[in-house]
């Protein structure tokens, strides 16, 4: 019987989906699958001694451990970790302490580039330890690593899955329910505030848009603060009309309505993010068009695949050209579009990345 555990401590958003969707294809292949995601109890008071990034690494890292304990208890001889580059140094430290002691097989999914001589030091340890195997996103995240991928025997190169989801929801409820009128054009800017993310770019970019736009920004804050974003809204001299901020964690249950209500998605990122988007993977699901900046390889899948227009990184005049020509040609772009999200889909299904996933574990199972 093949036993796995599933190791994440980040189980909401796309992060939770990502989960749910590796759990139920383990499931329905027969194999024994657990979820651990208790995280370390870590006393505020010490919280406030250290930096919050020594912080998240300590919790990875303690989390980790536990995991690996409660993995021998219950004779599991392989440990998931779903997102292995999120506290990278934790999740290093952890396994080695845990390979110290006992001898459990890793499977470690990268979604991100680390950049930096010291992080590639880090990980380049962890290629070179045999209990240790990868599932890298991307092929482009794969060249990236390609100095340090040495053992093509431990690692596969996988695409995220792309699940259509139907919004049950129209444009006109959807619009309403979010107080927006119903002649406006909407775009969206969806997830966590974290600076890569270009939510200051998407802002700046409100001045120079044409077309008659309300930005619809929805997620939790993080890096920017929602007083942040009101600044930048002053600064930039933004009529307060175009711009709704909802700032909260988005249950799943309720993401529909964002994208019902949207003409557009953009996903104005800046050159430091090396990894597939979430929000990509969200658009084509949810049948949206996109703008999203031309960087690494979130460019790459949307140029290849014809999948939205593109605009140059981190510069907001040019995102404000692209948002006008899309709503300037928007009937032939939707169309366009929509073909290319099909074709997509039926390329990168749930159904293919599953049996991908489930032969490299059956692969690891017999090594």
């Amino acid at each position: 019987m093949m036993e796995i555990i599933l190791f994440d401590l980040t189980n909401t958003g796309h992060h939770l989906s990502y989960l749910d969707t590796i759990k139920n294809g383990l499931l329905k292949n027969n194999f024994i699958v657990e979820i651990y995601n208790k995280r370390f109890y870590y006393p505020k008071l010490l919280q406030n001694v250290f930096p919050a990034k020594f912080n998240k690494n300590f919790v990875q890292m303690i989390s980790l451990i536990e995991c690996s304990k409660y993995a021998k208890s219950k004779n599991f001889k392989i440990i998931n970790i779903l997102c292995a580059d999120d506290n990278l140094y934790g999740t290093i430290v952890a396994i080695k302490i845990i390979n110290l002691i006992n001898n459990f097989t890793f499977l470690l999914n990268f979604h991100s580039y680390q950049t930096g001589l010291i992080r590639g030091i880090f990980i380049k340890s962890l290629f070179y330890n045999k209990n240790n195997n990868f599932l890298i996103h991307g092929k482009r995240l794969a060249n990236n690593y390609g100095k340090i991928i040495k053992f093509y025997n431990r690692i596969l190169i996988l695409d995220y899955p792309v699940i259509m989801r139907p919004i049950n929801i129209s444009n006109y409820d959807a619009k309403f329910k979010l107080q927006i009128p119903e002649n406006k054009k909407v775009i969206l800017l969806f997830g966590s505030w974290r600076f890569e993310k270009g939510y200051d770019i998407a802002i700046a970019a409100l001045r120079y848009i044409k077309s008659d736009i309300v930005l619809v920004i929805a997620g939790q804050a993080t890096h920017f603060t929602e007083q942040d974003l009101a600044k930048l809204i002053i600064e930039n001299e933004i009529k307060s009309e175009k711009v709704l901020i909802i700032n909260k964690f988005i249950p799943e249950e309720e993401i529909g309505k964002f994208y019902a209500a949207s003409d557009i998605v953009i996903i104005p990122y800046r050159k430091s993010f090396h990894s597939q988007s979430g929000l990509l993977m969200d658009s084509i699901t949810f049948n949206v068009d996109v703008v999203a900046a031309n960087v690494n390889q979130l460019g790459e899948i949307v140029s290849i695949n014809g999948l939205g227009l593109l605009h140059c990184p981190e510069d907001p005049k040019d995102l404000a050209v692209q948002i006008d020509n899309y709503f300037y040609n928007q009937t032939k772009y939707s169309e366009l579009f929509s073909q290319n999200r099909k074709k997509y889909l039926s390329t990168y299904s749930n159904d293919r990345f599953i049996l991908s996933y489930v032969n490299f574990l059956k692969y690891l199972f017999k090594g």
